[in-house]
């Protein structure tokens, strides 16, 4: 994320293919961009994807448009969708590690940086290491 981020060539070109999907090395720039990009701007305390707040969707969709030339309607949606998938994978790797996490320290010290509240991340802890949820998946 460092060398995206200092990379001073300006916007990126992406290129895509008849399907849609990004190809060549810049596509492999721009998938590690919206990983960092998603996990650090939305936090995983949200329930559903589907609940970011149209701020916040503005925010993520600038940041991409300011280091990528990504302006078209189609290349919008197809961002999106990938960020939401990112963003689903990202947090079962992580209530994965939450599960195996040994004892309360250990479940603390993998709160993301952008949840700012404990008292939130007690809660999100707690739901996602209760037996209901455990029942669940």
């Amino acid at each position: 994320m460092k060398s995206i981020a200092t990379d001073s060539d300006g916007r990126l070109e992406v290129k895509f293919n008849s399907k849609g999907q990004p190809i060549g090395t810049t596509s492999i720039k721009l998938s590690s961009f919206l990983g960092a990009l998603v996990r650090e701007i939305v936090p995983i305390t949200i329930t559903d994807w589907r609940k970011i707040t149209p701020g916040m969707k503005e925010v993520l969709w600038k940041s991409i448009q300011v280091r990528y030339k990504v302006d078209k309607e189609w290349q919008k949606y197809y961002v999106f969708r990938t960020m939401a998938d990112l963003w689903r994978a990202s947090k079962s790797r992580l209530v994965s590690k939450l599960r195996k996490a040994p004892n309360e320290e250990a479940r603390m010290n993998l709160k993301p940086d952008n949840i700012n509240s404990e008292i939130e991340w007690k809660s999100y802890v707690r739901e996602k290491t209760s037996a209901e949820y455990k029942a669940f998946v």
